[in-house]
């Protein structure tokens, strides 16, 4: 069979393993005679893909394969799994870190108003109010970095998927930009 073009979809997994031919070509090559050898389905919505393909796998036993979209491309879901996972590592060791350095910050302001908490004892003070004091100082700037860097954090995110700014090798990671989702989970934990 003669190849009459060639077309780039920009995507290098189906660049490098799939052909546009007819149906009858297809069965000359693999010497089938009349038969089809796979059917492909499209739905109208993507996550009903798991639970059609258990409806077909009941309707269809062996010899017949049913493999949703997921399933055929679950090497870069795994990857992007496993990036998540790192980056969450990652993510927890900077928070880790600001953490201390808040907690550092704390106790060299104690550290320094020393004198500040000797007059305050000294004018008759009780020690209670004073640890409250300083809890409160420390609760509210936890308080404020902490809601400062998340509203930070959310307008960063919603920057980079609105304007498109990581630019990626679409061949490689199947887009031309990085997608920026804002999950409500991690953000309360967070």
């Amino acid at each position: 069979v003669p190849v009459a073009g060639i077309f780039e979809s920009g995507l290098y997994d189906y660049d490098a393993n799939f052909a546009l031919t007819s149906i009858k070509n297809a069965q000359n090559i693999f010497s089938v005679g009349d038969f089809v050898t796979g059917i492909e389905m499209k739905l109208g919505d993507p996550g009903d893909a798991d639970k059609m393909a258990g409806v077909l796998r009941d309707e269809f036993q062996f010899p017949y394969q049913i493999a949703t979209w997921s399933e055929l491309n679950r090497p870069i879901f795994e990857a992007v799994h496993l990036e998540k996972i790192m980056f969450a590592i990652i993510i927890g060791s900077l928070v880790l870190v600001g953490i201390f350095n808040i907690v550092g910050a704390l106790l060299l302001k104690i550290l320094y108003k020393v004198k500040d908490i000797i007059v305050l004892s000294a004018i008759g003070m009780k020690t209670f109010l004073i640890r409250v004091i300083f809890t409160f100082h420390g609760a509210m700037l936890g308080i404020f970095a902490t809601l400062a860097g998340v509203a930070a954090g959310v307008i960063l995110a919603k920057a980079l998927g609105y304007f498109k700014l990581v630019k990626i090798e679409p061949e490689i990671y199947f887009l031309s930009s990085l997608p920026s989702f804002i999950d409500s989970f991690d953000l309360f934990i967070v």
